[in-house]
C-alpha cells in the first residue's frame, strides 16, 4: 500500500506512518466485518434449512415470499365498472 502522506521537513517518521497504520486498521476491520457477515449468512441458511425440514415433517409447507397469495397480482374483477369521473351527482332539482 502506498503511503498516504509525504514526509516534510521537520516531521517525524511516526507522524507520517500514522495514516498508513490507520488505513491498515480500517482494512482489517472491514475484512473482519465481511467475514462475520459471511459466517452469519451461513448460519442463517443452515437454520432455515433445518426449520424447513422440521416444518415439513409436521405437515407444513414453506413457500418463498414472492409466491404467496398476497403478493400475486389479482385478476380484474367482473361486475360494475369504475363509474363516472367526479363521482355520483344528484339529479338537478326543478
Amino acid at each position: 500500500m502506498a503511503k498516504v502522506a509525504r514526509k516534510q521537513k521537520g516531521e517525524t517518521a511516526a507522524r507520517v506512518e500514522k495514516p498508513v497504520g490507520q488505513a491498515k486498521d480500517l482494512v482489517s476491520a472491514i475484512e473482519a466485518l465481511a467475514l462475520e457477515r459471511q459466517r452469519l449468512e451461513e448460519k442463517q441458511q443452515a437454520f432455515i434449512t433445518t426449520l424447513t425440514e422440521a416444518l415439513k415433517k409436521i405437515g407444513y409447507q414453506v413457500s418463498p415470499l414472492g409466491t404467496s397469495s398476497r403478493t400475486r397480482t389479482r385478476k380484474p374483477r367482473r361486475g360494475r365498472g369504475p363509474g363516472k369521473p367526479g363521482g355520483h351527482q344528484p339529479p338537478p332539482s326543478a
